[in-house]
């Protein structure tokens, strides 16, 4: 399969904020309604050797921080997650590198 990481910076976030923008997008196998509704569940997890906390801990990480993560997926075609970070309230000066 195919993964993809872009970051970008958008200029008008909520209430008119700089927000940073990480989005992380597969091409594998994505997941069902049910299991997209249950993703961000706390001990939730699809897979039996896994322990379900690492993707409700980080949505509360970035919740705490004013960030969102979003994530959209669909079954036999992948899935993306979107992360949202403001910028300006937190102080950090973003240089264009590229």
């Amino acid at each position: 399969g195919e993964f993809l990481l872009s970051v970008g910076r958008e200029s008008s976030g909520r209430h008119g904020r700089s927000i940073a923008k990480i989005c992380l997008a597969d091409n594998g196998s994505g997941m069902d309604t049910e299991g997209l509704a249950r993703a961000a569940t706390p001990f939730f997890s699809s897979k039996p050797d896994r322990n379900g906390i690492g993707l409700s801990m980080a949505i509360r990480i970035f919740e705490n921080h004013g960030g969102l993560l979003n994530i959209s997926s669909q079954h036999g075609r992948g899935t993306q997650v979107d992360i949202l970070l403001p910028l300006t309230e937190m102080g950090i000066r973003v240089e264009e590198s590229f």
